[in-house]
């Protein structure tokens, strides 16, 4: 997990980052938008792990999801879909 100042510096570029996204565009088997669209929420873990009940993209903790909000000013995540 990126430490304050990291989170910052990390947040400028994040954002930069989706804004040059082109649209539409094709998702593939890995990569920034591969990791958007399929990874996945687990309140088991730490950190990442990789995904290998889907078999593509991570896992991802509580600790992420919390990172992440302070990094971006966000109160709350929400999941719009899940592929069972």
């Amino acid at each position: 997990i990126p430490a304050p100042q990291q989170e910052r510096e990390a947040s400028t570029s994040f954002d930069e980052t989706i804004k040059k996204i082109q649209r539409p565009t094709q998702i593939g088997v890995n990569g920034l938008l591969c990791d958007l669209l399929w990874s996945d929420p687990s309140p088991d873990i730490c950190g990442f792990y990789e995904n290998g009940e889907r078999g593509i993209s991570y896992l991802f903790g509580r600790d992420v999801v919390d990172s992440f909000n302070r990094c971006f000013d966000v109160d709350l995540v929400c999941r719009a879909h899940q592929v069972v």
